[in-house]
């Protein structure tokens, strides 16, 4: 029932990812669950086994897209990297990686 909320609340957001692979979201809070009391870094290599290279979560409505694939690691990083902008782990990871960081900054600071 609950993830039948999440996708009627979420369905245009749903719909531009879909096809991307990844727990179902529950609402209100997604897939949150699976990071509480857990190291980030380890849900996503469990999501890389269960879902494959490219997996999705959802932290309340806003999707993030989970890369365990070294070739799309590298087209994000590297040779796309201006087709994506890297926002929401900013203030998240601030305490241990500058904002010059390849992970997170965007335009000419990458």
């Amino acid at each position: 029932m609950l993830d039948r909320v999440f996708t009627f609340l979420y369905r245009q957001r749903m719909k531009s990812l879909e096809g991307i692979p990844g727990p179902v979201p529950r609402f209100p809070i997604g897939t949150m669950q699976d990071f509480v009391g857990r190291l980030i870094w380890e849900v996503c290599a469990e999501y890389g086994q269960q879902y494959g290279g490219v997996s999705l979560a959802w932290f309340t409505g806003i999707p993030a897209v989970i890369l365990n694939d070294p070739d799309s690691i590298g087209q994000v990083l590297d040779t796309d990297a201006q087709s994506y902008y890297k926002d929401a782990p900013k203030d998240a990871v601030a305490p241990v990686i500058s904002p010059g960081d390849m992970f997170i900054a965007n335009g000419e600071k990458w």
